[in-house]
């Protein structure tokens, strides 16, 4: 363990992009006002820091060769990190976006993170996969 990972090192983006996500609408903005909470509660929580992470390590990422993974693509938002990370963000996406993913699979992943990290730890997680989705979204589709 160590210093917050770099994948959590802010729990806000930088002001533009907060700005951004609050004029996507009361709901998004709502959401932020939650994690920026969430952040002030758990911002002392010290997660690992010298891991490799992917960043967006989930199903559509992986070539495969029947049960075999013989590449992770899609490098781009690696970092040092939390490796967990990426077992969370897998899980989320597994269950979010199901096509191409069998049930089991996603069992098998949600029971694995759920294994692997505190609930503490999940939150502070949980709160930086919300703060990427809504700055995703309001990047997406903008108001105005």
């Amino acid at each position: 363990m160590g210093a917050t990972p770099s994948a959590t090192r802010s729990a806000a983006p930088p002001a533009e992009r907060t700005a951004l996500v609050r004029a996507s609408g009361p709901e998004a903005a709502r959401l932020l006002d939650e994690v920026e909470a969430l952040s002030g509660r758990l911002g002392g929580l010290a997660l690992r820091s010298e891991d490799v992470v992917h960043g967006d390590f989930h199903h559509r990422n992986l070539l495969a060769d029947g049960d075999r993974v013989t590449a992770v693509i899609d490098w781009e938002q690696a970092m040092p990190g939390d490796w967990r990370y990426d077992v969370l963000w897998l899980a989320f996406w597994c269950r979010a976006d199901r096509r191409g993913v069998e049930p089991l699979a996603a069992e098998l992943a949600g029971g694995h993170a759920d294994a692997l990290v505190r609930p503490d730890e999940r939150a502070v997680y949980a709160g930086l996969l919300t703060l990427r989705l809504l700055d995703l979204f309001a990047h997406l589709w903008p108001t105005g």
